[in-house]
């Protein structure tokens, strides 16, 4: 692993990681399934290193979309409370696990409410915002 360099911290260990077990095996996989219907448009994340806040808020969108709710949720609430939360305001990337925490505790909002701005990448998301956040 020292022959990588990347620009986060891993996530410390969780009591609640449950390790990975798949329930049923590779040949019982379909052979194809069409996602395409519910998947939005890729998102442009620009300079910023947003792309974990990204991944996860299209993947509630796509859950969004498969049931009939077509939303446009704010990637830069999830990017720059996320590394509010852990205290890593002023430095790039996220965690994985840690953007799913922040999810969970938070919720999440509409873009329409705080835009996608790269210029917000190292500034806390203000009380009213959080406080405005949905439960999905």
């Amino acid at each position: 692993m020292d022959r990588f360099i990347t620009n986060t911290l891993p996530s410390l260990p969780d009591i609640r990681d449950i390790p990975y077990s798949p329930k049923i095996l590779p040949s019982q996989f379909a052979s194809s399934i069409d996602q395409m219907p519910n998947v939005e448009e890729v998102e442009d994340q620009g300079d910023v290193g947003s792309c974990v806040s990204n991944g996860a808020l299209s993947q509630c969108e796509w859950i969004a979309n498969s049931w009939g709710q077509h939303i446009d949720l704010s990637r830069m609430f999830a990017y720059t409370g996320c590394k509010d939360m852990e205290g890593r305001l002023p430095l790039d990337g996220l965690a994985t696990r840690d953007i799913y925490k922040f999810l969970r505790k938070y919720g999440v909002m509409s873009e329409s409410v705080y835009p996608y701005d790269a210029s917000k990448q190292y500034t806390r998301p203000p009380d009213a915002i959080y406080n405005s956040a949905d439960m999905y």
